[in-house]
């Protein structure tokens, strides 16, 4: 009966209750009742292709494809016919044949990684990147991290590690640049990139400074999560871990 009194105030009571329970539910869900912030990603061409896809994919540990002559990979003592590492050879770890590209253990000790980060904090500022279009250094959203350079000249440390890099690459490093400490936070990364410039940039060959032909990284930190360094088109992940070190040719 739609007029029974009763009736009505037991719809009225039920209706309210079922309401109170929506608004628990949703409180308990994390919903505080305020209005939800919209952050949507922004996507665009290139962060739509199959390059950024796994970019992404490599970053977050998974595999993309097989690493090409891997079982061809191997681990030595090497010292390169140079007569200052006969005594003393480095760890080398293959991880790639073509390109070739190899990670070196323990090369840098716990005392000069201490050094080196502590001299290198004060002096640490929002990192940059060249615009290939008017060769200025400005920031970037695709680069989030803060990073100094340090020259030979500033300690004899710093000296010591550059010579060291010169006798395990075979590179006369009175022309490379100078250290670059870079330090990635929390959130902190920097999008797929060449680390050389192309023919098309300005000032890619500049005379007296030449480009880039080798990049040495050096990983100063164990962390417990993510920061690895990709490489999309060989399908290749190398995650943090300190007194590791990266020698890839551009």
């Amino acid at each position: 009966d739609p007029t029974h009194q009763r009736a009505k105030n037991n719809k009225f009571y039920f209706e309210k209750m079922l309401e109170e329970d929506k608004v628990k539910a949703a409180q308990r869900r994390g919903d505080t009742g305020l209005q939800r912030v919209k952050n949507p990603r922004h996507i665009d061409d290139y962060r739509n292709s199959e390059e950024f896809y796994a970019y992404e994919s490599l970053c977050r540990g998974e595999e993309i494809m097989p690493i090409k002559n891997a079982h061809k990979l191997k681990c030595k003592y090497a010292w390169y016919g140079n007569p200052y590492l006969y005594l003393a050879r480095v760890k080398e770890e293959e991880m790639h044949l073509d390109p070739w590209l190899v990670v070196y253990h323990d090369i840098l000790s716990d005392n000069e990684i201490d050094f080196v980060k502590t001299f290198a904090t004060p002096r640490l500022n929002r990192a940059t990147v060249q615009n290939s279009v008017t060769g200025k250094l400005e920031t970037a959203t695709y680069r989030i991290s803060k990073s100094a350079w340090l020259k030979d000249a500033d300690h004899l440390i710093l000296s010591r590690i550059n010579k060291r890099i010169g006798t395990v690459t075979g590179l006369n490093v009175e022309t490379a640049e100078e250290l670059q400490v870079a330090n990635y936070g929390i959130g902190g990364h920097y999008e797929p990139h060449f680390d050389y410039a192309r023919k098309r940039e300005v000032d890619a060959f500049d005379e007296m400074v030449g480009n880039r032909i080798a990049t040495f990284l050096f990983y100063m930190s164990d962390i417990p999560s993510g920061g690895a360094t990709v490489f999309p088109y060989i399908g290749l992940k190398l995650f943090p871990k300190k007194v590791r070190n990266i020698l890839s040719f551009e």
